[in-house]
């Protein structure tokens, strides 16, 4: 196993990625998720806890050959349990960003698998979402490696700087062959007309 150093909350990953990430199928009452600083809500206020019981927002599958990544759940996505929801918020959602998107481009929802890179909520900073920890990323590495595995897609479009990295590190070591297909987060200033290419 990959050791990993602890690092401040808030800190975004700073170390290749091959020296971080947990390459192992992992339940989650694994040892990876009680090393994750997310693990049990434990950062979370207790107005934004969920009571679900299996509580990481996991993939939803429809069976497709093409995976979408993004980064983690927001709080929406956090409450129901399921990823990307398309909700009207101040300062847009991933969720409603790629629902206009597939509206304009004729897709579905149903056209892809979803997942998160990290499967909790990783709280707020200020008035957004924060971006995940590092150790959360990690921690999640190995589920993201076990679904790739599993699922043999034939593309996978990441959303996000995490997202990115850790595919292109599970392909790399994995040789998997599907293609990567890259782009900003949806709420990160990418166009219309660059997301509607993902697809």
């Amino acid at each position: 196993m990959v050791q990993i150093a602890r690092s401040a909350p808030g800190d975004r990953l700073n170390l290749p990625l091959n020296l971080m990430l947990i390459d192992l199928p992992m339940p989650y009452d694994s040892a990876s998720c009680q090393n994750c600083p997310y693990f049990q809500q434990a950062h979370l206020p207790p107005d934004k806890c969920t009571d679900r019981t299996d509580q990481p927002v996991e993939l939803e599958c429809h069976g497709s050959k093409i995976l979408i990544v993004a980064e983690a759940p927001g709080v929406e996505e956090w409450r129901v349990g399921a990823p990307l929801q398309s909700i009207t918020k101040r300062g847009g959602t991933a969720g409603a960003r790629m629902a206009q998107s597939w509206k304009r481009t004729t897709k579905r929802r149903e056209d892809f698998d979803i997942v998160n890179t990290v499967q909790c909520y990783p709280g707020v900073s200020g008035a957004r979402d924060a971006r995940p920890h590092q150790l959360a990323v990690c921690s999640c590495s190995g589920r993201l490696a076990a679904i790739l595995r599993e699922k043999n897609y034939d593309r996978v479009i990441c959303f996000g700087t995490a997202a990115t990295e850790v595919v292109t590190h599970l392909q790399k070591i994995h040789n998997f062959s599907f293609e990567v297909c890259s782009k900003r987060h949806p709420t990160g200033g990418i166009t219309n007309a660059e997301l509607d290419s993902a697809w």
